[in-house]
This record gives structure tokens, sequence and C-alpha cells, in this order.
């Protein structure tokens, strides 16, 4: 299903979830390695928005949940009508367990 560009929506959980990935990679590989990794997972992103069906669909997560890769990251994301909500971004050896309680 290629609609077009999505709106962008982030939780609070996945703004958390990408501050706190920013900062590590700043911190681990300065910031030149940060800049080019934040680009490298808003160019994912893009993707996403204009192929939402690209990802895996994930319903052992949360209804209507798909994934898809960014680096060494995966993003967890889910499409309304006219927004791809980013639900959390998660270092690839992160467990999924307890990290979608609150959705529904």
């Amino acid at each position: 299903m290629s609609v077009g560009k999505l709106k962008l929506r982030f939780t609070p959980d996945a703004q958390a979830n990408f501050r706190h990935l920013l900062a590590q990679s700043e911190k681990t590989w300065g910031v030149r390695q940060a800049e080019a990794y934040e680009e490298e997972i808003f160019s994912t992103l893009d993707v996403i928005r204009n192929h939402p069906d690209i990802g895996v669909s994930r319903p052992d997560i949360v209804a209507g949940c798909r994934s898809y890769p960014a680096g060494r990251h995966t993003i967890f994301y889910r499409v309304s009508r006219d927004a791809l909500e980013i639900l959390r971004i998660l270092h690839q050896r992160q467990r999924t367990e307890g990290q979608f309680d609150d959705l529904d």
C-alpha cells in the first residue's frame, strides 16, 4: 500500500528512544557519527512513510504494529489513515517484552 507521504508522529517513548540512541551514538562515536546516524534513521523513516507496508507485521506486539530495521535499531510503527505513528525505536539486541505494555 503506497499512500504517499504520511505525517510522522512519535509516541513519547519513541521520542525518548530516539534521543537516547543519538546521545549514546554521540558519546561513543562522536558528533559527526551521531549526525550521520540521525540522517540514516530519518532516511529510513522516509522510506517507511512512502511504503508503509514494507515492514514486517508484528501482531504479537500490538495490533497493527510493523517493524523495519534502521542501522542497528528497529523502528516499530503503525499506520493510521493520515499518519505514521512511531511506537518505539529499539536497539536490535533489546527485547520487546514489556516495551509496549502501554499501547492498545
